[in-house]
């Protein structure tokens, strides 16, 4: 078991200064939030090839700084109520994926389509099978 801790946002400049504070802190793993975000902004907003370089950087950064990326996180937050605003969160959430495997991450946090105030929901079946089919 090792004790992590988030990175937070991240900086258009890369990690490495958080990497480096976590690791002086005693933390041997991060739980990576650079992709716990909305679609279409940060890091999503960068074109596929910068995206990758980005990510490619930051897994220097964080080996350079002996933090192992335990997991990442998929988007969020994100209001799911439209439809419309669900493709644009799978691309995200495949985009995240990719991240992850080349921050090396075993696990990434994918959160469900999930309409605001969705724990008084009382549709639980039906947003159930909203997620399986998502």
């Amino acid at each position: 078991m090792m004790i992590s801790k988030g990175t937070g946002n991240v900086k258009p400049e890369g990690s490495l200064d958080v990497f480096r504070h976590l690791k002086s802190l005693g933390y041997e793993a991060c739980d990576y939030q650079g992709t716990a975000l909305e679609p279409g902004t940060g890091l999503f907003a960068l074109p596929d090839g910068e995206f990758e370089r980005f990510m490619r950087r930051e897994a220097d950064m964080a080996r350079t700084a002996g933090i192992r990326i335990g997991q990442t996180h998929g988007p969020w937050p994100y209001d799911d109520r439209i439809q419309a605003q669900r493709e644009p969160k799978f691309e995200a959430t495949v985009k995240s994926l990719f991240a992850a495997s080349i921050l090396g991450a075993p696990y990434v946090v994918i959160h469900p389509v999930m309409p605001v105030w969705w724990h008084d929901s009382p549709h639980h079946e039906a947003d159930k099978e909203e997620n399986i089919a998502f």
